[in-house]
């Protein structure tokens, strides 16, 4: 059942609106009620207590990192019988996604190349810094909807969570997300993940904000029954 706004969670999180909503969870804005200050909440619905075990230990990894190019994870906590949660910095400004949707309005679908190419290179600092760790992280949706532009100028990836799993593929792959056009083909079903699967999803965000177009499927590119148009053309 979804939180209802003024709600206070875990004696400390205060619900302020939901942003997202998937088969797998939601994402609330909340108010710290400690800190005083906004976060954003991340609903996990663990499917059994083997996973919920394995998002306690995950989510604990997660605490520890802290890149600025990459949206903090400060605190987790679950509630018996209902899901397994994690407290992130809410990232104060603009997704990718939404200024590209707001450019296309004015009637140029791109976005310019050369700041994409400064915020991508921030995006792809924060992953390298992820796939470094030992085990490695992996983000698992880098999209534009996931990369937010804070009040600095800066890129900042965000919706960090459960899906970082690459071990063990069975269960990890329950709690996978597929995007169409960004999603590499492993993602589909119980493939192996390793860092290229994130390498592929900047590689179509990129494409996607140079051109406007959102590149196909990439089960129907590796299939053959669609094809990328080069970017440049």
């Amino acid at each position: 059942m979804p939180f209802e706004q003024g709600q206070i969670i875990n004696e400390r999180y205060r619900i302020a609106h939901l942003i997202t909503q998937s088969v797998h969870g939601a994402v609330y804005r909340v108010w710290d009620l400690q800190n005083q200050s906004p976060c954003a909440l991340k609903e996990h619905l663990s499917a059994s207590a083997e996973e919920h075990e394995l998002f306690r230990n995950e989510a604990a990894r997660l605490l520890g990192l802290n890149h600025p190019n990459l949206a903090k994870v400060f605190d987790f906590f679950s509630i018996p019988g209902q899901a397994d949660y994690l407290v992130m910095e809410f990232v104060e400004g603009e997704d990718l996604q939404t200024a590209q949707e707001q450019s296309r309005q004015s009637g140029i679908a791109r976005l310019p190349e050369a700041q994409v190419l400064t915020w991508l290179l921030q995006v792809s600092e924060a992953l390298s810094y992820m796939h470094l760790q030992t085990p490695p992280f992996l983000h698992g949706d880098v999209k534009p909807a996931n990369i937010r532009i804070n009040p600095r100028g800066e890129a900042v990836l965000v919706d960090l969570g459960f899906r970082h799993l690459t071990r063990p593929p069975a269960r990890a792959a329950a709690s996978r997300e597929i995007t169409t056009g960004y999603s590499a083909p492993e993602q589909y079903g119980a493939g192996v993940l390793d860092a290229r699967s994130d390498v592929y999803a900047m590689g179509a965000t990129l494409y996607t904000l140079v051109t406007g177009v959102t590149p196909p499927d990439s089960v129907d590119l590796m299939t053959g029954g669609a094809s990328l148009t080069p970017a440049r053309q």
